[in-house]
């Protein structure tokens, strides 16, 4: 039941990796490209049960081809419906979210003030992908034509933005702002980042307790919490710029005067029992150990492909 489930919850990909797993630990599983390829005839008398799943199957798959072929036929040469869904299909391909948007977000839901949004967009602009703003904050209020107080009243708002450190513009202010967000401003952390970072990064832990004044240990347990903090706040953002494309794992299309569900089938494997273990199971029946063994690796193997059949008529029921 806890398989069944995984395999239900599963989107096609991630299926894909989960029935290699169990096709690379059950010897008997093999993918098959061709559904409507015949299974031979199985000489065990247990395998009639496996036929009927093959034939729903098989069954199951034409009626989706006929609504495919349905669709096809009643085509145009311009269909308004057609171009609707191809325009989805597009819309579907999504790129991972950018630090910028993530921010000009936050940005406009802090602030309607045009002057602030103005010099929040240009600072935005000008954040790199590890997190930090790389021009002087004069520059940006000269480009932005607003006083420098303006730009760092702004400043001081982006940098409560998550990611915690965002627009900093060096590696101290980073972890300063860090620090000050997780209640440490006024604790040892802050005086060692703000006054002993090159030592910290040296681990000359010893020069910044006697600057300090404060015991050794006090110091270790202060670098070991400086390295959980995020010396890059915009790591977490992808600056890949492929495109990560959406599978639909079914769609929806009028056919006539009807809605039809119509499945996608392609990213789900096809699996059957080998033929070469079949015969091996009923040529040695002699050998217990042999058969037992293949008769649970065939029998697990069965209910996997049950549950592959089940998930697809599951979502298919849910659709309808």
């Amino acid at each position: 039941m806890q398989q069944s489930l995984q395999f239900l919850q599963a989107p096609a990909m991630e299926l894909q990796s989960l029935v290699q797993q169990e096709i690379e630990i059950n010897p008997v599983l093999e993918e098959t490209p061709d559904l409507d390829k015949p299974e031979s005839e199985s000489t065990a008398a247990d395998n009639e049960d496996w036929d009927k799943q093959i034939e729903a199957l098989r069954q199951k798959d034409e009626e989706w081809r006929e609504y495919f072929s349905q669709s096809s036929n009643n085509s145009t040469s311009y269909n308004p419906e057609a171009a609707e869904r191809r325009q989805f299909l597009f819309d579907s391909q999504v790129e991972a979210p950018h630090l910028s948007d993530h921010l000009q977000r936050q940005l406009t839901l802090a602030t309607s003030n045009p002057d602030i949004l103005r010099v929040g967009e240009e600072i935005i602009g000008n954040v790199d992908e590890a997190g930090f703003l790389k021009i002087p904050l004069v520059e940006v209020a000269q480009s932005a034509r607003v006083e420098y107080s303006v730009a760092q009243e702004t400043l001081d708002l982006i940098q409560t933005f998550d990611q915690v450190g965002v627009a900093a513009r060096d590696l101290r202010e980073c972890l300063l702002i860090q620090i000050k967000r997780l209640g440490k401003a006024d604790e040892i952390e802050a005086q060692v980042v703000g006054n002993y970072l090159n030592e910290l990064g040296r681990k000359k832990y010893q020069d910044i307790a006697r600057g300090l004044k404060v015991p050794l240990d006090r110091i270790q347990a202060a670098a070991q919490f400086i390295a959980t903090l995020q010396p890059r706040p915009g790591s977490s953002f992808s600056t890949d710029d492929k495109q990560n494309i959406v599978m639909a794992e079914l769609s929806v299309q009028k056919i006539g005067d009807e809605w039809v569900v119509v499945m996608n089938d392609d990213p789900v494997p096809r699996l059957r029992i080998s033929d070469t273990y079949k015969d091996l199971l009923v040529n040695n029946g002699h050998d217990t150990g042999l058969r037992e063994y293949l008769k649970e690796k065939i029998r697990a193997g069965k209910f996997l492909i049950k549950c592959l059949h089940q998930r697809q008529t599951t979502i298919f029921n849910i659709a309808t």
